[in-house]
């Protein structure tokens, strides 16, 4: 097949509802995440363009369609709740059959630019810049494994569309470790230790949520080195109270204990 396959993005309607899902029902099980609790059971995920068309002015969901007019993907954003003006990436998913040749980047433009549109100032989940040094460090030999982590509730969005993302980008499926039981950076760092017996992990993120995760790293006892995904500063009260709630709640955590489960994943 031509890597210089034409397609086209377009909004989703009602005949793509069963493409899509059969799509990301692939993507998932390819994952090892059609299990309960994921996008796999549900059954909203059969009509898709309901949820996203009710309200196109705060959400939308974009289709990438071959020249044949056959769905090989798609990509949407909705509302964030609890930081203001701001919009999470939701289901970005391709087909095998195109993986490795960049659309999700065309994709993930589109949501961009739609999320612009929309009034929206910024994009949950820093794929672009976060995923982009993973890479970096995968092809030059730092790593020869990348774990996405997230918590189970956004198995269907944010560890998948990760995982996607790399594999798009052509890092082999053997090479990527989904960690869906990341529920907070916590967890996220100590399952490095606990699960994946990984020694010397290299944190990638945010230069202000670096330092969170290298902290608890090293009350961890791991050799932690943190590599910034990008310099920028965090502009946004919703988002500044929010790193300011995580990191006196890590630092319990890590001088007397885990705390619980409920209050833990409300605050990152």
């Amino acid at each position: 097949m031509d890597n210089q396959r034409k397609f086209i993005i377009r909004p989703i309607t009602a005949d793509d509802d069963a493409a899509i899902a059969a799509i990301i029902r692939d993507n998932l099980r390819a994952a090892h995440l059609d299990i309960p609790g994921t996008a796999y059971f549900d059954p909203e995920l059969d009509h898709l363009s309901d949820f996203y068309n009710a309200e196109p002015q705060r959400r939308r969901y974009y289709i990438a369609a071959d020249e044949n007019g056959t769905v090989i993907g798609g990509v949407g954003y909705a509302e964030f709740p609890g930081v203001e003006n701001c919009a999470e990436l939701q289901k970005l998913y391709l087909d095998d059959t195109v993986k490795g040749r960049g659309y999700s980047h065309e994709l993930m433009a589109a949501v961009e630019r739609g999320a612009k549109a929309a009034g929206y100032k910024k994009l949950y989940l820093e794929t672009h810049t976060s995923l982009r040094a993973a890479i970096a460090l995968y092809e030059n030999g730092a790593s020869d494994e990348i774990i996405v982590s997230g918590g189970e509730d956004a198995a269907q969005s944010e560890v998948s569309a990760m995982r996607n993302y790399l594999l798009d980008a052509d890092i082999p499926s053997m090479a990527i470790t989904t960690d869906t039981h990341g529920i907070d950076t916590f967890a996220s760092v100590k399952n490095l230790r606990t699960i994946y017996d990984v020694q010397t992990p290299i944190l990638v993120s945010q230069r202000f949520h670096l330092y969170r995760a290298v902290f608890i790293a090293e009350q961890m006892d791991l050799d932690a080195i943190g590599c910034p995904a990008s310099e920028e500063n965090i502009h946004d009260n919703g988002l500044l109270l929010r790193e300011f709630a995580a990191r006196l709640k890590d630092f319990a955590q890590c001088k007397f204990g885990e705390l619980p489960q409920e209050t833990r994943s409300t605050v990152g």
